[in-house]
């Protein structure tokens, strides 16, 4: 954090960093219009609670981002892709798809960077579809190419 604020000043680029437990974000409901989180989901303990976490801090229509190791369907058929997963045993893990919340709308997976990580792009529902939802009643269809 102490090199990313550094580079920020250097920029004179105003961020404001932070350091706090993923399910216990510092934040009020819905304080941000985008949620970006790159790397290190894979390793999360409870990666439900997480997304959770940070679809709770989304405001209505606002845009979850996720980006973390992990190698495309493609490139899981070829001698590269098994030799990457050999040395890195996190990228033979798929997209946490499973895990997105009920609050989710409009998902979309991405293979980024040569199919070696996945990019899910989603939004939280609006203040009218939020409404509708009903707990644990949710289907997520995502067709890989």
């Amino acid at each position: 954090m102490r090199v990313a604020q550094r580079k920020f000043i250097q920029k004179r680029v105003e961020v404001p960093l932070f350091h706090s437990q993923i399910k216990k974000l510092p934040f009020k409901n819905e304080s941000f219009e985008i949620v970006a989180h790159c790397g290190g989901i894979n390793t999360f303990e409870d990666i439900p609670g997480a997304l959770e976490e940070m679809i709770r801090v989304l405001k209505p229509n606002g845009a979850l981002i996720i980006v973390d190791e992990g190698i495309s369907p493609v490139l899981r058929k070829t001698k590269r892709g098994e030799k990457i997963v050999k040395d890195n045993r996190l990228f033979g893990l798929l997209p946490p798809l499973q895990h997105l919340p009920p609050q989710a709308k409009n998902v979309e997976l991405r293979w980024i960077a040569r199919d070696t990580f996945y990019m899910i792009l989603c939004q939280k529902l609006s203040k009218e579809e939020l409404k509708d939802i009903k707990p644990l009643s949710y289907e997520i269809s995502i067709r890989l190419l």
